[in-house]
């Protein structure tokens, strides 16, 4: 079993900025410390690869966490962001990069929230593209060699139709959270203007899991879980999450969106609903157009933006989330999805073999926990191990 180098870095590529990105980007620019960054970070690269060879224990991969600094925003963080995610998808030994954008200017991480989402997808040339004139090129081939070449598979994005209630067939439950009962926030962490993750009590008697999320400027706040390894919802085709969001005011609406993500998609739905009032959304796994694409899922993020209210922050409370069936009774459920459970847990420590994946994973962080996001994922690998010193 292999960890992978964390390798952290200051340094914005070309030294991009707020103040100079009107001019362009400065392709030749080279006043930089001796910091390795995302660009010359090759060096290091091959001389991990030196050491991995030779002694059994040297790391094969690395994690490159990127410390965006103060201030940085607007086109100056997508350009900064955009070259740094291909550069090191062209870097085999690259595992993942992290975006730590704790330190970035606020409103400036809101406009690059589409370009970091999608990036890794389909549609990644698109949402960049007018990016390119600030590095006065027409491709980011020309920037970098086989740039869009992607080396990872990229995420086909399907867009779920919401259903207002369970259908009237169903079976038998399972409840994958239930904050009411678990005391403990394990796996879950803050993203994109969310902040004191916790679990606390909602009401005098039930407890849930809380953030407080930034509504300002009419941006998206969420809240991520990571499964440790993987979660099959094969046997639960309906989703019931019990939410509501609280922010003090009356006539406010929300919009909230739900996105389960693998390796190769992502499923997103999107509700509406009024602020301070009990929802239960019905995320729908069980249409045709995307069967067998979400068999297992990675990771889950609920994102929330004001439609129509004047609170500038509120509060989410998540009480569960419960799968549903109509073919399977909730004791069989239990059987299943246990068993299902154990056998990925089994799979993950008995698999040998070449390393589990060369895509580039991507992650944006707004705080020091969200390093765990990417712990969780990444820092258990396989790799053969033949011929090296001990």
């Amino acid at each position: 079993m292999d960890c992978s180098f964390l390798l952290e870095c200051d340094e914005v590529p070309f030294g991009i900025s707020n103040e100079n990105i009107s001019a362009g980007v400065d392709l030749e620019f080279s006043d930089y410390t001796s910091e390795i960054y995302a660009g010359n970070q090759k060096k290091f690269s091959d001389f991990l690869k030196s050491i991995s060879n030779r002694y059994e224990s040297g790391s094969e991969n690395y994690i490159f966490r990127w410390n965006a600094g103060e201030g940085l925003g607007g086109n100056a963080l997508a350009c900064a962001y955009v070259y740094s995610f291909y550069a090191l998808s062209k870097d085999e030994r690259a595992y993942s990069f992290i975006a730590d954008l704790s330190s970035a200017e606020s409103s400036g991480v809101s406009d690059v929230y589409k370009t970091i989402k999608y990036i890794d997808t389909v549609d990644g040339e698109k949402v960049t593209e007018d990016l390119l004139r600030y590095f006065g090129k027409p491709s980011w081939n020309d920037i970098i060699k086989n740039a869009t070449n992607y080396n990872g598979k990229l995420k086909t994005v399907y867009t779920g139709i919401p259903m207002s209630a369970l259908p009237k067939n169903i079976k038998g439950s399972f409840q994958y959270f239930d904050f009411s009962k678990v005391f403990s926030a394990d796996g879950w962490y803050s993203g994109i203007g969310a902040k004191s993750l916790k679990t606390a009590y909602a009401t005098s008697d039930r407890k849930a899991l809380s953030a407080e999320l930034s509504l300002k400027n009419g941006s998206k706040s969420e809240i991520i879980y990571a499964y440790e390894n993987y979660e099959k919802l094969i046997y639960t085709p309906y989703l019931d999450f019990e939410v509501q969001i609280a922010d003090g005011t009356e006539d406010s609406l929300y919009e909230i969106s739900i996105a389960f993500e693998n390796n190769s998609s992502r499923l997103e739905s999107f509700y509406v609903v009024k602020g301070n009032e009990l929802s239960h959304i019905i995320f729908n796994l069980a249409e045709k157009r995307f069967s067998g694409s979400f068999d297992s899922v990675e990771n889950l993020k609920i994102s929330v933006r004001s439609l129509q209210g004047e609170a500038e922050n509120c509060t989410i409370w998540l009480y569960g989330i419960t799968g549903h069936s109509p073919s399977q009774t909730s004791d069989k459920l239990q059987a299943l999805v246990e068993n299902e459970r154990d056998k990925i847990n089994s799979d993950t420590v008995k698999e040998t073999g070449e390393s589990l994946s060369q895509t580039l994973i991507a992650a944006v962080v707004v705080g020091v926990t969200g390093l765990l996001v990417i712990g969780i994922f990444l820092l258990l690998k396989r790799n053969n191990r033949d011929d090296k010193e001990e």
